[in-house]
């Protein structure tokens, strides 16, 4: 089995480090374009791996004031750490992230927040007692009373490693 290795990368660099930056043919034979994802290098300069990061372009919009629940996404954790970071960014919504296990059974308390008002707010908090290492990141959003309610993106950081884990 053979594996393409890149070596050139074109980077975008915006305003935000969320976009996917394209590399491209550098023109030689052999080479092939592929995509970079820098979020997930956030892992290497803060020790906070992404599990679950999504950015909306364009934005989530629903006007329902039901859950409208996303797709899960099935992630891994270290097998040391039992909570993660929850970031949030929407106007007019209700956001609910649950970490569930990969039988769909609810661990702890799901983290819902809502942002009020019809610009953007960003929320953060610390979701605890996670005792599986293979998960489930379920996303919901929903009106809260009326109005079109607009989801930005969601995060999911895993605790930092602490130097007691490191081999």
């Amino acid at each position: 089995m053979a594996a393409i290795v890149p070596t050139h990368y074109q980077y975008d660099t915006p305003a935000d480090s969320t976009r996917i930056a394209l590399g491209r043919t550098i023109g030689k034979s052999g080479e092939v374009a592929d995509f970079v994802e820098r979020p997930n290098f956030l892992y290497a300069s803060a020790n906070l791996r992404a599990i679950f990061e999504r950015y909306f372009r364009p934005t989530l919009t629903t006007t329902s004031t039901s859950n409208v629940t996303l797709p899960d996404y099935y992630t891994r954790l270290s097998t040391t750490r039992d909570e993660v970071e929850v970031l949030t960014e929407g106007a007019n919504c209700t956001v609910t992230v649950g970490i569930y296990t990969t039988g769909g059974a609810l661990i702890g308390t799901a983290y819902s927040h809502t942002h009020s008002g019809a610009s953007q707010s960003t929320n953060f908090a610390t979701y605890t007692g996670i005792t599986a290492s293979e998960v489930l990141v379920r996303v919901s959003i929903k009106v809260p009373s009326s109005g079109t309610a607009s989801l930005f993106f969601a995060r999911v950081l895993e605790q930092p490693l602490l130097a007691a884990d490191m081999p």
